[in-house]
């Protein structure tokens, strides 16, 4: 056995080795974008959070949130308030991705097809063509979509990972940030984990986008907004390099973004 002495020292070294661990500095973004658990049955309204947003975050269709719990436009929420989750029957009808990545790869690629033929002719593809769900609501036809800021893409949609449901687009910090299609904001703040300072637009009641990690917002919630409006400006809010990234989703699924937006 060690003298009393040695195992003193042995001590104070462990103790000092964890300290350095955990020496304060910058701390590592959260850049997490992954469903929450299906077994979560209910959800308590926080402060700054809005319909739209709780239904991001769980990865559900924001009219079936609203079904489930009896809500109307304009969708007020109470803090406090415990709103139930659609059953994972439902949810799994939304969020059904890991049968997408199964079973649809021969219809994906079909589409990745037709959306580079439609690109290198330079037509817009369509709305429907994605492949989104449609719940039997009739909705005004989208104008063409924009891109939402002029930097390259870095990495891009992929349906095998929860973290990239959308695109990465390198930028400058305080560089703009555009509407991609016109609409409503019903989202800005910083509430959800992984995106930083975050907008979301609805733009009818099939398709939102969102633009995350900016480091100012321009515009408030309930504002209306054009395509190609400024709406924020590039920052690096919950990552780790200056980058928009961006989403759209089509009836609370996510979608490809480069099959909607205009060929450069």
């Amino acid at each position: 056995m060690l003298p009393a002495i040695d195992r003193k020292l042995i001590f104070l070294l462990l103790l000092s080795l964890v300290g350095c661990a955990q020496q304060p500095g910058k701390t590592p973004p959260i850049e997490s974008f992954e469903v929450p658990p299906r077994r979560i049955e209910r959800h308590v309204v926080s402060p700054g959070e809005t319909l739209f947003s709780i239904a991001w975050s769980y990865g559900i269709d924001f009219r079936r949130l609203a079904a489930t719990n009896r809500l109307s436009p304009p969708y007020t929420l109470a803090i406090g308030r415990e709103l139930r989750l659609p059953p994972s029957s439902d949810v799994a009808k939304v969020n059904a991705r890991e049968d997408q990545a199964k079973g649809g790869e021969q219809r994906s690629a079909t589409m990745d097809g037709r959306a580079k033929g439609a690109h290198s002719a330079g037509v817009q593809v369509g709305n429907d063509e994605v492949g989104c769900r449609s719940f039997g609501a009739t909705v005004k036809a989208l104008d063409s979509w924009r891109w939402p800021a002029a930097g390259p893409v870095i990495d891009r949609y992929s349906v095998h990972n929860p973290r990239q449901r959308g695109i990465d687009i390198r930028g400058e910090l305080g560089e703009p940030v555009y509407a991609a299609n016109s609409g409503k904001v019903v989202y800005a703040g910083s509430g959800l984990v992984g995106y930083g300072n975050l907008l979301i637009v609805k733009h009818n009641d099939r398709y939102l986008s969102a633009y995350a990690h900016n480091s100012r917002l321009l515009v408030d919630e309930g504002q209306i907004v054009k395509a190609g409006d400024r709406i924020a400006e590039i920052g690096d809010s919950g990552t780790d390099s200056a980058k928009l990234h961006f989403e759209i989703r089509c009836d609370g699924e996510p979608v490809d973004p480069l099959r909607l937006l205009p060929a450069r």
